[in-house]
């Protein structure tokens, strides 16, 4: 018997997302695994460090089109950030702006989508701001037309070279 999907799945995400023990080497199938097998390594890995990602895109807000609803495009919001140890990551953002919730994304995931922004972090961030009115950089109210149109403030916009 093997790993459940959903076992298949979180083993996958740490495999890829957290460092290794020393002596570890991961399975080369894991499908070949038993699922207490399976749960042995998760074991193992949760209690791991995350590696350190590079997500290759500057740290901000952005906007990345997630399909049509009712005929207009729909949105999904991220938020990205270089922690203090200089590892980049990404939170998916829900709600509205002043009161966004955020959800972790895994490693995979985050990567999959920093790739897409990565063809043009700027349009990206800026359809942030022109979609929600905070900046797609620091996320601060845009209340200047200009900025409003270009969904990014003008200290922002400096800074990032926009």
């Amino acid at each position: 018997m093997s790993p459940s999907p959903k076992q298949r799945d979180f083993l996958e995400s740490l495999l890829f997302g957290r460092m290794y023990p020393e002596g570890f080497e991961p399975p080369e199938d894991l499908d070949a695994l038993t699922p207490r097998e399976a749960s042995n390594i998760i074991s193992l890995l949760v209690k791991q460090p995350y590696k350190a990602i590079d997500l290759g895109i500057p740290d901000g807000r952005y906007a990345v089109p997630a399909g049509k609803v009712d005929g207009r495009i729909a949105f999904r919001f991220y938020y990205v950030k270089t922690s203090e140890k200089g590892t980049q990551f990404m939170l998916r953002l829900y709600g509205a702006p002043g009161d966004f919730r955020r959800e972790r994304m895994d490693k995979p995931l985050q990567v999959t989508i920093a790739q897409k922004i990565a063809t043009d972090p700027a349009l990206f961030s800026q359809m942030f701001g022109k979609e929600l009115g905070s900046c797609g950089v620091c996320g601060s109210p845009l209340t200047d037309p200009e900025s409003i149109e270009r969904g990014i403030g003008p200290i922002c916009l400096r800074k990032s070279g926009w």
